[in-house]
């Protein structure tokens, strides 16, 4: 153990020396960088927060410090680190709790996606770069699947994925991209890309390496993704006849009854044909 201080080489002294991050030094030494014990008050202990480095290099360039202040911005910032984890904690709460939540309507779920039809929202769970997201079902616009070949049997080669999906549909329309005879047999990807209404997609790996498609495999997770796109299609054709019927204009409406008395007066249409597609258009 050094018996000297650290800053000007003195011997120690007892009940005179002051501790301070990585060392001692004297009163001396705290007096020419602007640190006088006698006019402090007791509750400020400066030499918390200063190294023998700093007090060294103070001192070589003749500067001093204002204690006072130098505190001050001290506790400062310890009361906004102590914000901050609180801040952390909080969201870490909240984010437990609507995991919690959501695993609770026992949802449909592929990888960090959980569709949740209890409560009619699409939960992205978080990944090392990326924070959780939190969509309603009418935030889903589209999907689309992707089927990457690798090999090909023909003596030709496909110069970009195979796309398939709905932008909206029915139920059951996207079998349509999994089926049929295929012109490769094996594939390097297998994946659904989910878009959002913000620009936000999500895309949902099934293979990723290259997998024959005759193998047990392949067929597995094809039917997965069958399944799980089934279910978007769901939540498409659900936002679908949720949206508001554009109701027409007073304009639009007489054109229509217009066109409509033309057709009866042409005899097209039936004077009870013609009475119930004005009440359509009048909304009567």
């Amino acid at each position: 153990m050094s018996k000297k201080y650290d800053v000007c080489g003195n011997k120690l002294k007892m009940f005179k020396s002051v501790p301070v991050i990585d060392g001692k030094v004297c009163h001396d030494c705290m007096k020419k960088i602007g640190v006088d014990y006698v006019e402090l008050p007791l509750s400020m202990s400066i030499e918390e927060i200063l190294t023998v480095k700093e007090i060294k290099d103070l001192q070589a360039n003749n500067q001093i410090i204002d204690p006072q202040k130098r505190w001050a911005e001290y506790k400062n910032k310890l009361k906004q680190e102590k914000f901050k984890k609180e801040d952390i904690s909080a969201e870490k709460d909240k984010y437990d709790q609507l995991k919690a939540a959501i695993k609770a309507d026992e949802p449909v779920k592929k990888g960090k996606v959980y569709l949740d039809f209890v409560k009619k929202q699409i939960f992205i769970d978080k990944t090392i770069l990326e924070d959780y997201r939190l969509f309603r079902f009418s935030d889903l616009t589209s999907y689309k699947t992707i089927e990457s070949p690798t090999t090909i049997n023909k003596n030709h080669s496909l110069s970009r994925s195979i796309v398939g999906g709905l932008v909206a549909g029915p139920t059951g329309a996207v079998l349509g991209a999994f089926s049929g005879n295929k012109s490769y047999d094996a594939v390097s990807k297998m994946a659904v890309v989910l878009y959002f209404n913000n620009n936000y997609s999500k895309q949902l790996n099934y293979i990723s390496t290259e997998t024959k498609i005759d193998s047990m495999y392949y067929r597995d997770e094809q039917e997965k993704m069958q399944r799980f796109c089934v279910r978007l299609d769901k939540i498409l054709v659900e936002n679908e006849n949720n949206e508001p019927t554009t109701l027409s204009t007073p304009t639009n409406s007489a054109d229509e009854l217009r066109k409509l008395k033309s057709l009866l007066d042409d005899g097209i249409l039936t004077e009870e044909e013609f009475a119930a597609k004005k009440k359509q258009i009048l909304g009567i």
